[in-house]
């Protein structure tokens, strides 16, 4: 895995972005907690590609920071736990998701899971059908609410089908007809 940091220019703005070559089947555009821009791309994709895909996405990306820009400084343990304050809020704000969503799943004989937020650093999500349990990322405050509803139907859907089938996003097609927009929120 290579990386190297570009600029690009258009249209009187210019933005700074790493660019990461490592093996991915598409180009994929990320922004840091910090707002730092990030792109990583196979290592035969043209330059040229890569910047068109940028520039495609830069309404995304200059809401993404003014969104980083106005947001309160965040109150991270030195540790990078969660704070309380912080573990309060957001248990509080995914319980609620859970919450509007689980009468769907209860109906279908699934218990309410134990539910733990997290600070994950590679998933949205994840499910622990032997144990009722889903973890939560805490970022998920970060993304917006029909996107994170997305990764709570996603994750209350592996009680009813614990793999990636098609009948397990059929599951999820039948509480979010509208998944997949949901789920390309998470990777803007």
């Amino acid at each position: 895995m290579e990386a190297e940091v570009r600029q690009l220019e258009f249209d009187g703005f210019r933005l700074e972005y790493e660019l990461i070559r490592k093996r991915v089947r598409r180009v994929n555009l990320g922004i840091r907690r910090d707002g730092s821009v990030y792109v990583s791309a196979g290592s035969r994709v043209p330059i040229r590609t890569i910047e068109e895909f940028v520039k495609s996405n830069i309404w995304f990306i200059m809401d993404a920071k003014q969104r980083i820009e106005n947001r309160p400084p965040e109150k991270r343990l030195e540790s990078g736990r969660l704070s309380p304050e912080e573990k309060f809020l957001c248990e509080r704000y995914l319980r609620k998701i859970v919450d509007m969503y689980y009468p769907y799943f209860e109906r279908r004989g699934v218990a309410y899971p134990s539910i733990q937020v997290r600070k994950l650093k590679s998933r949205w999500g994840s499910c622990t059908p032997a144990r009722h349990s889903i973890r939560l990322n805490s970022q998920l405050l970060d993304v917006p609410k029909a996107a994170a509803e997305h990764v709570v139907v996603h994750e209350l859907c592996h009680f009813l089908e614990a793999n990636h089938s098609p009948a397990f996003w059929a599951e999820v097609e039948r509480v979010l007809p509208d998944y997949c927009e949901r789920k390309a929120l998470l990777k803007r």
